[in-house]
């Protein structure tokens, strides 16, 4: 694997670790919103899409244009950025309990209105019937069938996971498909490794589980503390170069 693709996978690896904890109740709601607020010129546009374009890929939605909104605080990560672009005086950050968007107030509505729960639910419940078929099929599958299947499926749960915002429990619906499917995953992931040599074998495919073994056992301060610094390091070398240019 490459340097580029190490740190994606790093990436992938510490967002699905992060959403077994919120599953597990380990990175519980403190009941405020965290707003971040940008006004970078347009001589900068490439450290604005940057700003933007991180805000979105960790959940946060777009209130108006220039201010988002996420239930989790990613000040600290946003002006990290921020300072590498030499935009930090640009970015304001604030938190609230309280946010009104038009005629909507309640948490309910405001989750409905800035999220679409509705699609992420739909697509989360095809992964887990595919996660469930291939628990359910595996003893009676070729190994190499089993780790190819596993493989398909492990890509297509990353897919809908880099949308979702992994809002916590406290705001999300009973029985939310997305911890389903997670938990459809681990029971995959044990018939596929007790099946297939191959799967079995493979770094990359058992580095998933260990990750989350892992994450589920720190606590929140040692969790972030490790894998902090390659979420950083990872987003910005996946800068353009255009974002640091001034």
């Amino acid at each position: 694997m490459t340097d580029a693709g190490r740190a994606e996978l790093d990436v992938d690896l510490g967002w699905s670790a992060f959403a077994h904890r919120v599953d597990a109740g380990l990175e519980p709601w403190d009941r405020y919103w965290r707003l971040v607020g940008f006004g970078i010129p347009e001589r900068r546009r490439g450290a604005r899409d940057a700003i933007r374009n991180l805000l979105v890929e960790f959940g946060a939605a777009p209130v108006q244009s220039g201010l988002y909104v996420h239930a989790y605080d990613l000040t600290d990560f946003v002006f990290q950025l921020a300072d590498h672009l030499e935009v930090s005086d640009a970015v304001t950050t604030f938190a609230t309990r309280t946010i009104r968007v038009g005629e909507e107030l309640s948490d309910d509505h405001l989750v409905e209105r800035l999220w679409p729960l509705a699609d992420l639910s739909g697509r989360y419940e095809v992964v887990g019937r595919q996660l469930a078929s291939i628990a359910e099929q595996a003893p009676t599958m070729d190994g190499d069938q089993v780790a190819a299947s596993m493989v398909s499926a492990i890509v297509a749960t990353e897919a809908v996971m880099r949308d979702d915002p992994l809002l916590p429990s406290e705001l999300l619906p009973d029985r939310w498909p997305g911890t389903e499917a997670r938990q459809a995953f681990l029971t995959a992931h044990s018939a596929a490794s007790t099946q297939s040599e191959l799967f079995r074998n493979s770094q990359l495919m058992q580095s998933y589980t260990q990750e989350i073994d892992r994450a589920l056992a720190e606590t929140s301060g040692s969790f972030w503390n490790r894998w902090w610094p390659r979420l950083t390091n990872a987003y910005q070398d996946r800068l353009p170069p255009a974002a640091t240019r001034s």
